[in-house]
């Protein structure tokens, strides 16, 4: 779906409000003879913001439905003078608005208010000043814009309305603020700002919860619009064409499409399923064409995934390096065993170089050592749970804290290689234990669990620590 304040030249149609279905345009009704500036999908209906009349079909108070087959208005909206919406955004079943408007109408006059789908509320008491762009995250509602302290929200153009209150991310920044996405516990803004304040110059930045950090060296230019999906960092402006990126975008949005990779051994009820369809549909991990013994093929000849075989070295190195978002080239050999032709050579010696993996000295039996003396990777070997907790933990930069006296699991002691790594993994939910009991494993005297470091891990459980870890809550359509 796009707006704007187009005209019908090059193909889209003249009402300001377009879809482009992957061959060619349609208008939305009669749209509107006035600009739109933000868009939003709920659902299958799409609701637009902007500065628009009733002339061509969409309702006079700024704030319009489209539900496939006609226009309706969200309450009385707005009818303030100069009013205008510049920013939505959906969580749920509600509507957030911001922009620069009046009381006149329904919509509460701070310049940013919630539809529920029966009323208008105000967040707080919001701002006199315009709010450019929102981010829905759970309940937090994430505010950008050129606002100062009047109204509530604080002064430094980037604040969070946590359901009760709002407040600053960090110093913020003194300039101007068009765009803001959220994943997890980062916020990524961009604008036209300078240093000042806190926020890097290079109009693209980061909050981790604690403090700002730029993205690589960004632009000159002012970003207008972000989003983020998975791992990435999706931006637009109206930066130069430096670098071969187009010259000037004022709106991006970035959307999967559907996925319709299934497995014959892995059905929707499996516990594995949405982790394993995760990956898959990212092209992180893949299966095995049926027709093999005991892997007949179905009606779609849908391959097999093996959830209950044992991951290789060489198959955990792919997953983790290509979940991490590594990307570099490499053109040198590290191990005996992993020639620049191998299958997983790629990814062994990203993670290899980041010292993420290693390998085992040459020497032993059947693995003679070659003129450099290299080491031998054993790209086939299975991994142990303890290993994947350390490779997996690592590759994610987990740094969580670990008092020192901590110990969840009855065979897991602080002197364990593995504790700090399986400690960090088991605070965040992405690993578990066994209970206690069983053959060979007594309960001690506060009944913890069993970990068992030392058993392998299977495709179904390694698909669910990598994406728990690296894609928490993935969504695949």
């Amino acid at each position: 779906y796009v707006g704007g304040g187009f005209g019908a030249a090059g193909g889209a149609p003249a009402g300001n409000i377009a879809k482009w279905d992957g061959s060619s345009w349609s208008a939305l009704g009669s749209g509107t003879d006035r600009a739109v500036s933000a868009l939003a999908v709920m659902g299958t209906d799409l609701y637009v913001g902007g500065n628009f009349t009733t002339a061509g079909g969409i309702p006079a108070n700024y704030i319009a439905k489209w539900d496939g087959s006609s226009w309706s208005s969200l309450g009385s909206g707005l009818n303030y003078q100069f009013p205008s919406v510049y920013a939505l955004a959906v969580s749920g079943t509600d509507l957030y608005v911001g922009g620069e408007f009046g009381a006149a109408g329904e919509v509460p006059a701070t310049n940013i208010a919630k539809w529920d789908g029966r009323s208008w509320s105000a967040l707080g008491s919001g701002t006199n000043r315009a709010v450019s762009a929102l981010a829905v995250s759970g309940t937090d509602v994430y505010a950008v814009g050129f606002f100062t302290a009047a109204g509530g929200i604080p002064a430094n153009r980037i604040a969070k309305w946590d359901g009760s209150n709002w407040s600053a991310l960090g110093e913020g920044t003194s300039d101007y603020i068009w765009g803001v996405a959220v994943r997890g516990t980062d916020v990524y803004v961009g604008g036209v700002f300078t240093a000042a304040g806190g926020v890097p110059a290079n109009r693209i930045a980061k909050w981790d919860g604690s403090n700002w950090s730029a993205l690589g060296s960004g632009t000159d230019r002012a970003v207008r619009a972000i989003v983020v999906r998975d791992r990435s960092v999706y931006v637009g402006g109206d930066f130069t064409a430096a670098g071969n990126k187009p010259s000037y975008y004022f709106g991006i949005y970035h959307t999967p499409g559907v996925c319709t990779i299934q497995f014959s051994d892995v059905a929707p009820i499996s516990t594995f399923y949405p982790f394993v369809r995760c990956l898959a549909c990212r092209n992180i991990i893949g299966g095995y064409p049926c027709g093999g013994a005991g892997e007949p093929c179905n009606s779609v000849n849908d391959p097999y995934f093996r959830p209950g075989s044992s991951i290789t070295r060489g198959q955990l190195s792919k997953i983790v390096s290509n979940s991490a978002g590594f990307s570099e080239p490499h053109s040198s050999q590290t191990y005996a065993d992993i020639p620049v032709d191998s299958p997983f050579y790629i990814w062994i010696e990203r993670l290899s170089s980041r010292g993420l993996m290693g390998g085992y000295p040459c020497g032993g039996a059947e693995e003679p050592c070659d003129s450099e003396g290299r080491p031998y990777f054993r790209p086939g070997a299975n991994v142990t749970r303890g290993q994947t907790s350390k490779i997996v933990s690592n590759a994610d930069n987990d740094n969580t804290p670990v008092p020192t006296t901590q110990q969840t699991y009855t065979d897991v002691e602080g002197g364990s290689p593995f504790w700090v790594f399986i400690e960090r993994l088991s605070q965040r939910g992405i690993m578990g234990g066994y209970p206690c009991g069983g053959v060979g494993e007594p309960c001690d005297a506060q009944n913890r669990p069993y970990f068992r470091p030392g058993a392998n891990v299977t495709r179904g459980q390694a698909s669910k620590i990598d994406a728990n870890t690296f894609f928490p809550g993935c969504q695949t359509p």
